[in-house]
């Protein structure tokens, strides 16, 4: 089936970026207006992931759960609050730009990146509550 998801600058630059580090495709699944493609640089598995052409990245260690790649971007920044908005296209341009230091720093942000997970479930939590 043909991919209808268009591809914005960013998609391409991420694709482009993990190319050139070495990045493993380890999954593609493509279905109409939803498309999701999954990586393997180093020790980190990188989702991207179109929903009508709204992409989105996630990130996870390979031991670990998948959190959005704002949370990643604000680990690294030494930031412990999530992101507002948690998720959006244009963190798929940031962490294009930040893979090398993403790849290096990963394990010792995970930390952060998980409190910042766990805040936002409670906040969610706390809405429909």
């Amino acid at each position: 089936m043909a991919d209808l998801t268009p591809n914005p600058e960013g998609v391409d630059q991420l694709r482009q970026r993990l190319d050139e580090l070495g990045a493993t495709p380890i999954g593609e699944n493509c279905d109409g207006a939803f498309r999701d493609e999954t990586f393997r640089l180093g020790g980190v598995l990188l989702r991207l992931t179109s929903e009508y052409g709204n992409w989105r990245v996630t990130i996870a260690q390979t031991s670990g759960p998948y959190f959005p790649a704002s949370f990643w971007v604000a680990a690294l920044d030494g930031e412990l609050a999530v992101p507002d908005p948690p998720a959006s296209q244009e963190d798929v341009v940031q962490i294009a730009d930040r893979l090398p230091e993403l790849v290096q720093r990963a394990s010792e942000v995970s930390p952060a990146v998980a409190v910042m997970g766990a805040h936002y479930s409670t906040s969610m939590t706390d809405r429909f509550t």
